[in-house]
């Protein structure tokens, strides 16, 4: 197989994805070797297999949540393929609304070991209100906020703006605890 990054002299970063065994590019669906010419912030630690079959407990565990509901199913996994790709044009975020015990944590951590531990930040809503609140985030492809609960303490107005600037790809200049600000 002819190397990816010398048969397409500049593929969109977005088109391709680095897995476990080597770089895929997304449009194609090809598989190519690892080289040291391609540059990447995050990968997944998932093999690329084309011939895997069908993941029939993640589809059955989504059925148990969402019975009947094909829409939600579609919209969480086209969530999840968002989330392995670095194009960020769509610049939403998600919100998972449920009971306790209703698969939230579940579809956090499936994602989390999707996306790669050191991808993924565990903020909490009101750590984005402090000082320091933004620092986890810097490096990360994806920040989960496993429970978001706000109290009467947490100034609602920084974290609904902090949560709009992120999303709409505005820079961040964050403050570092010890360090010099970091913006980006």
């Amino acid at each position: 197989v002819e190397p990816l990054l010398g048969r397409l002299a500049r593929p969109e970063i977005g088109d391709v994805l680095a897995v476990r065994n080597g770089l895929l590019h997304l449009p194609s669906g090809e598989l190519h070797p690892p080289t040291p010419d391609f540059f990447g912030l995050h990968a997944t630690d998932v093999a690329f297999e084309p011939a895997a079959p069908q993941p029939a407990e993640w589809l059955a565990f989504l059925r148990e949540l969402w019975p009947g509901d094909a829409e939600s199913i579609d919209t969480l996994q086209e969530w999840f393929g968002l989330c392995l790709s670095v194009d960020t044009s769509h610049q939403k975020i998600l919100l998972l609304v449920g009971p306790k015990r209703s698969g939230k944590g579940t579809i956090a951590r499936v994602l989390t070991r999707l996306l790669g531990i050191d991808s993924v930040a565990a903020p909490t809503l009101a750590s984005l209100a402090t000082n320091f609140g933004l620092a986890p985030l810097i490096g990360k492809a994806l920040a989960i906020i496993g429970d978001a609960r706000l109290g009467t303490r947490g100034d609602q107005a920084i974290i609904a703006e902090r949560l709009l600037s992120i999303s709409g790809e505005d820079a961040q200049t964050i403050d570092r605890k010890f360090l010099p600000t970091w913006t980006g």
